[in-house]
């Protein structure tokens, strides 16, 4: 099958085909049919709704806590987030089971209060690492005689370390002790305050004082004894306010329906400015209209088709087409690391992937069909995206990006040439120089090109399919390419080396071509002659970095000689398949991999994905570049991204481990003892740092049950049973892109001893007296044996049961996939030949689809299903294990020779058998492909030979079973299965 792998590998072959098939197309169209798109840029973003556990997307508030979870409200209660799955809080916290949360506010000091239509709940204490929310208790804090009601907008805020909040015509204050119930009293306004405040629609805090919004459109500071109301007489006037915050230095903005008002320290007159793209989209929202924080600290707000952002110019809209995400925006938020949230009215949570710091384009906004390559930098300011059918011109319009022109064909490289012009891999073979402002095209005959490297003399080096070509723009026209080198195989990759020559990759090997045309092999020590190379680039102290399809190095040459070269450890750049490397003007080393991109600033080595704001992990060959201000451009198989500021890539973000979870059976674990109990001990990690969320492993121990340190990705961890006593769990979390650890946190884990190991129970044995000595020392004796079975019996099933899950996938009940592999190479060393074993590789077909039409739940019914259904065929000595996502391995015997029958029996009872799907009874079919064992296999041979017949068995139509063309001659061809019914 193919791999993100195999693209260097067949791009020569796809070149052909694609540059064949255009060139008459391009010669018809001539290079004057520019195409001018009208897309922008697009910000990339991640959803967050029910497939982490967020059931209800119907609220219209959120905050993050002390301890960094973010509470959501909704129309079933609160929801808590951290950092891997939401929980609901629910009457275990004190509060509601359901039912719509109108408000979240929280305390300088950490106290929560949750709004309902008819009460507030107040927390017991504050959330903190070690203590989760769903370890909060909620209590009521009513004011009797006193009807609350939610028929304002902003009815409670935070303020002097308890809440203000409007109820009735009042203004009242609910003090929150650091013990004790909180209570609520009146506001000690005088008489004319009360009666000037009694029309208040909204309260705020803002900079430590309060603000009141009236039904007259007035805004008042709402300080008791200190009440002073702005009206039209100061400037202020668009309508009711619905949100006040604190502006730029210590100015004060509000917002309308329509407009924004500032009021600037010193002055008594407002500022109003009315805001862009406004319409009738809020109309019967305007309660969740509001002025929010950009991660770079800009105030932003809703628009009718998106966002607005002040910046130094005023207000800048930020439409949908621009890059805002759709739907109805009824909050946004900037978490404690600078992640941008916006809450949508029916649509969940969405995390802005790299806010302020990335730009992306993609086929949505023009980019033309087919992967994308490589990106040239002109002189004049232009880049030129080169892709499968076409040359992107990226146009910057202010801050923000868009296509302009295309010109259509084909291409694999392209680089700024001399005098400015646009030199590009032509459409059937060759090189097209292309004038961009007069749009004349100079061709020139050579091979397929792979790369393209201009010098700042004049010269232009081409790395060919069939050898190294140079063309000297000096000696006039017409320009010729010239071959040079003694070698005609394929140049994927090149650089100057500061002297008039380059450095290429012929061969698969290195090669020094010198500015007098010599030619020399690059000789010394070497990674490995299997080792594929496709990149190169030479660093600030001048050393070299090549890579390819088998990891990254860095080599010290001298004299054409390889001195010395150290391998770049894996865990460092995520990815051993390297397919770019390339050093900024800072001496900064970039590696575009299959996972993302890795940086080297010379101390230590980071990495982003598109978790971080890159469009997405596959880079592509070549296809990292800087532009002359210092970002980077980054080519992907789907479109560009464009890093602002790539500084940010090391900046020092703290990371936190949270322990959002710990229960004994069914106790919460506090750090309070707990009764002596033989229940498992679950634990749940999470961590505050969103924009790492996926990269973020979690190593933990609990003191007196591991000897040593164990990880986790899902961070759910179970221990079967715990000794009584008090253990000290400690967990850190650990970013494997950015090395970065956090501090421990920690919690301690307090059983009491059962009855019969307390300091009273020994005691009897003293007063029974001398008489009793013997009797007593032999009881107590059975009784250390019987403790000790039952501890030898917990520690064993600990142990099976360990052992069970790190061996087997907890979905399917199958083995997975690195246990297979190991049972597999253990028979082939154990002397297994052919005709004594088969493997078979199974995909599911079109599984996709019952994903997208039944949800991941109803996915996970099916596998279920499917893994009792392989199961339930397998014989002693023999193996199934969950592959992939929807692949799943055999290994079977074969001494009788029905092993191939078997595996045609199984195809047939997947077509026959039905299986449920959320309730759904559905049919599926698969596609199979076996391979037997022949003398010399180990397990990655014969699996490859499995994965390539099934490969074909999906090519030729899928629901079939397809045989390994190297297969053992004395078994019978496995007859290929026809179609059976769609799903």
């Amino acid at each position: 099958m193919l791999k993100t792998t195999d693209i260097a590998c067949i791009r020569p072959i796809l070149g052909r085909i694609l540059k064949t098939i255009s060139g008459a197309l391009l010669v018809m169209l001539g290079i004057s049919s520019f195409a001018i798109p009208a897309h922008a840029a697009r910000s990339t973003f991640r959803t967050y709704d029910a497939d982490q556990g967020l059931a209800s997307v119907g609220g219209a508030c959120m905050i993050q806590d002390h301890a960094g979870y973010i509470l959501v409200c909704s129309e079933h209660g609160v929801f808590a987030y951290n950092g891997r799955r939401f929980v609901n809080l629910g009457p275990d916290q004190g509060l509601r089971e359901g039912g719509t949360v109108y408000g979240l506010a929280i305390t300088s000091n950490g106290r929560i209060a949750v709004t309902y239509s008819d009460e507030i709940l107040i927390s017991d204490r504050v959330s903190d690492a070690s203590h989760a929310p769903s370890l909060l208790r909620f209590h009521k804090a009513l004011h009797p005689g006193v009807s609350f009601s939610n028929n304002k907008p902003h009815h409670l805020v935070p303020w002097q370390g308890g809440f203000v909040l409007l109820a009735g015509d009042a203004t009242l204050r609910i003090i929150v002790p650091d013990s004790g119930s909180p209570h609520v009293e009146t506001m000690s306004y005088d008489p004319g305050e009360q009666v000037l405040l009694a029309g208040a629609l909204s309260v705020f805090s803002v900079q430590g004082a309060l603000w009141e919004a009236l039904d007259d459109g007035r805004l008042c500071r709402a300080d008791p004894g200190d009440v002073k109301c702005y009206g039209v007489a100061q400037g202020l006037q668009g309508g009711n306010w619905l949100d006040v915050v604190a502006g730029s230095g210590d100015s004060i903005a509000a917002r309308s329906l329509t407009s924004v008002a500032t009021l600037n320290p010193g002055s008594q007159q407002w500022n109003v400015v009315v805001l862009p793209d406004q319409g009738d989209r809020y109309l019967i929202y305007a309660s969740y209209l509001g002025l929010f924080r950009t991660p770079d600290g800009r105030l932003v707000t809703q628009t009718n088709h998106g966002l607005a952002v002040l910046e130094a110019s005023g207000w800048r809209a930020i439409t949908v087409e621009d890059g805002a995400p759709p739907g109805t925006i009824v909050g946004a938020m900037t978490d404690a690391t600078g992640q941008f949230w916006l809450q949508i009215y029916g649509g969940g949570l969405v995390r802005w992937l790299g806010y302020g710091h990335w730009q992306t384009l993609d086929k949505t906004e023009g980019v033309s069909d087919g992967m994308s390559w490589m990106l040239a930098n002109l002189p004049n300011g232009s880049a030129w995206l080169a892709t499968d059918t076409g040359i992107d011109e990226i146009v910057r319009i202010g801050s923000r990006l868009q296509i302009g022109r295309v010109i259509p064909g084909p291409s694999f490289a392209v680089a700024a040439g001399p005098e400015g012009k646009l030199w590009t891999s032509a459409a059937s073979a060759g090189v097209e120089v292309i004038d961009t402002v007069d749009n004349s095209v100079t061709r020139l005959n050579t091979p397929p090109v792979d790369t393209i490297v201009s010098d700042p003399h004049g010269v232009v080096w081409i790395g060919t399919e069939a050898g190294l070509f140079r063309v000297d723009t000096h000696q006039g026209m017409p320009l010729r390419a010239t071959q040079v080198g003694s070698l005609h195989t394929a140049v994927p990759a090149l650089m100057r080396d500061g002297s008039g020559g380059v450095f290429y990759l012929s061969g698969n090997r290195l090669r020094h071509l010198h500015h007098d045309m010599s030619d020399i092999a690059v000789g010394g020590v070497w990674p490995s002659d299997a080792f594929e190379l496709i990149t190169l680039v030479m660093g600030g102290d001048k050393t070299l970095w090549v890579g390819g399809p088998g990891g990254l190095f860095r080599l010290v040459v001298a004299n054409d000689q390889v001195l010395s070269f150290h391998p770049i450890a894996t865990a460092d750049i995520q990815s051993n398949s390297v397919f770019t490397v390339m050093v900024d003007h800072r001496g900064w080393v970039w590696t575009g991999t299959t996972l993302g991109v890795s940086v080297f600033n010379g101390q230590h080595w980071v990495s982003v994905d598109a978790d971080g704001g890159l469009l997405s992990n596959d880079v592509s060959q070549g296809g990292i570049r800087e532009d002359p201000d210092g970002s980077m451009w980054i080519v992907t198989s789907h479109g560009l991204s464009h890093l602002l500021n790539p500084d940010q890539m090391f900046t020092d973000r703290p990371i936190t481990a949270l322990i959002s979870g710990a229960y004994l059976g069914t106790l919460p674990v506090r750090g309070d003892m707990l009764p002596y109990s033989n229940a498992a001990l679950s634990l749940q990690f999470g961590t505050p740092n969103y924009g790492a969320e996926r990269s973020i492993l979690f190593r933990y121990r609990l003191s007196g049950v591991d000897a040593d340190w164990a990880e986790s990705s899902s961070g759910i961890v179970r221990y079967p049973s715990v000794p009584p006593g008090r253990h000290l769990l400690t967990v850190v979390s650990y970013d494997k892109l950015t090395h970065r650890s956090s501090t421990p946190t920690e919690l301690t884990v307090d059983i009491a001893y059962p009855w019969w190991r307390r300091w009273w129970s020994e005691a009897l044995w003293v007063l029974g007296g001398v008489a009793f000595v013997y009797g007593a020392m032999r009881l107590r004796f059975w009784a250390i044996l019987v403790r000790q079975a039952e501890l030898q019996r917990h520690v064993a099933e600990a142990t099976a049961q360990l052992r069970y899950q790190a061996a087997h996938d907890s979905l399917t009940g199958l083995l997975n996939r690195s246990e297979v592999e190991r049972r597999l190479a253990a028979k082939l060393s154990g002397g297994a030949v052919g005709g004594e074993m088969i493997v078979a590789l199974i995909d599911i077909d079109h599984f996709k689809q019952v994903n997208d039409k039944y949800g991941h739940l109803g996915g996970d019914d099916v596998l279920r299903s499917i893994g009792r259904l392989v199961s339930g065929t397998m014989r002693d000595g023999e193996h199934a294990g969950r592959y992939g996502g929807e692949e799943i391995l055999l290994v079977l015997q074969d001494a009788d020779g029905a092993g191939a029958k078997r595996v045609l029996n199984l195809h047939r009872a997947f077509r026959e058998n039905t299986f449920s799907a959320a309730g759904t009874v559905i049919r599926l079919t698969c596609s199979i492909g076996l391979s037997w064992v022949v003398p010399g296999d180990d397990w990655e041979s014969l699996v490859g030979r499995a994965d390539t017949a099934l490969y074909e068995a999906k090519e030729a139509g899928r629901d079939r079973v397809v045989e390994s063309r190297s297969v053992d001659p004395g078994k019978p061809a496995v007859a290929v299965q026809r179609p059976g019914p769609a799903l």
